[in-house]
């Protein structure tokens, strides 16, 4: 009976994600100013960015599945008027659509290895209007070598363009932007406790 009654092994998945945005700007001109009957100059930098850092936890038992929901419910727009005493009335044009996006995650322990079947999906509003909502998903299986991370997902991108300007004025500057976003796996076979 002992050798029957042997618990599966709880694994721990560390989801992560991490995203930066941003853009800069640089410029500088010289342009004749009537007023003051002289020539003026100007210039200028600015940057700005974002960092988000998420992380989320989960212990699954082996052989079991879990849910990673990262969005749910869409809000169709429609007007929102506030009444008296910051009392707020959603009139009938307003819609929450019940749609999601996440991960469904069915970790295996094997040995030092831990595999892990990852199904994302999306689910949408249809063409047909506020009760068509459609699903899309996919499945994939990695191997996660224990309490080591893999990337699950992942883009970035940068663009960067100039503009110059001559005549009464002359100028010349460059504007730039960049984006990108990392979704990150980590699992953990837990210690056995009931011995």
């Amino acid at each position: 009976m002992q050798r029957l009654d042997v618990p599966a092994p709880l694994i721990r998945l560390t989801i992560g994600f991490d995203g930066s945005a941003g853009h800069s700007g640089q410029g500088a001109g010289v342009a004749w100013d009537p007023a003051r009957d002289r020539w003026t100059a100007r210039g200028g930098i600015r940057q700005a960015g974002v960092q988000t850092t998420g992380r989320q936890d989960l212990l699954v038992m082996s052989g079991e599945e879990a849910r990673l929901i990262v969005a749910r419910d869409l809000v169709e727009v429609g007007p929102y008027w506030t009444l008296a005493r910051d009392r707020g009335l959603v009139p009938p044009g307003v819609v929450f659509q019940q749609v999601s996006t996440g991960f469904l995650v069915r970790p295996r322990a094997a040995g030092g290895h831990i595999t892990v079947e990852v199904v994302p999906w999306f689910s949408y509003l249809g063409p047909d209007g506020p009760g068509d909502v459609r699903f899309t998903e996919a499945a994939t299986t990695v191997r996660v070598p224990e309490g080591q991370t893999v990337e699950l997902a992942g883009t970035s991108f940068q663009t960067e363009a100039s503009r110059r300007a001559f005549g009464l004025v002359m100028a010349g500057g460059a504007d730039g932007s960049w984006e990108s976003a990392r979704l990150t796996l980590s699992a953990r076979i837990q210690p056995d406790w009931s011995k």
